[in-house]
C-alpha cells in the first residue's frame, strides 16, 4: 500500500507518461509494470477506496489560455448585463387547452 500512495502522490507525467491522469486502468498496467503484481480493476478499486481516494471528475480549467484583456472586457459587460432590469411579461399564458 505504501507503494500504491507514493504513486498517487505523483503525476504520471514524473513517469513519463504523456497523460495528466490515472485512470484504474493505466494505474493497474502501471501496478503490473513496476512490482509484477496483476491487480485485477475491482481489487484495485477496493484499495483506493481503502486508502481513502475516491472517484472525481479532473475539472477542466482554460484560463491560461484566455486573453487577459478579453475576459476582463466581458466581465464588465456581464456585470452591466446584471444590473438591466428584465422585460416586463404579459399575463397571458403559452399553454391554452384545445377546443
Amino acid at each position: 500500500m505504501t507503494f500504491l500512495n507514493s504513486l498517487l502522490a505523483q503525476s504520471p507525467a514524473d513517469y513519463g507518461y504523456t497523460f495528466a491522469v490515472w485512470t484504474l486502468d493505466r494505474l493497474a498496467e502501471h501496478l503490473e509494470r513496476e512490482t509484477g503484481i496483476g491487480l485485477s480493476i475491482g481489487r484495485l478499486q477496493v484499495w483506493l477506496e481503502r486508502l481513502g481516494y475516491v472517484y472525481r471528475r479532473p475539472k477542466r480549467d482554460l484560463r491560461h489560455r484566455q486573453d487577459p484583456q478579453a475576459r476582463a472586457e466581458m466581465q464588465v459587460w456581464l456585470e452591466e448585463i446584471k444590473k438591466t432590469p428584465l422585460p416586463e411579461l404579459s399575463n397571458s399564458s403559452l399553454w391554452t387547452k384545445q377546443p
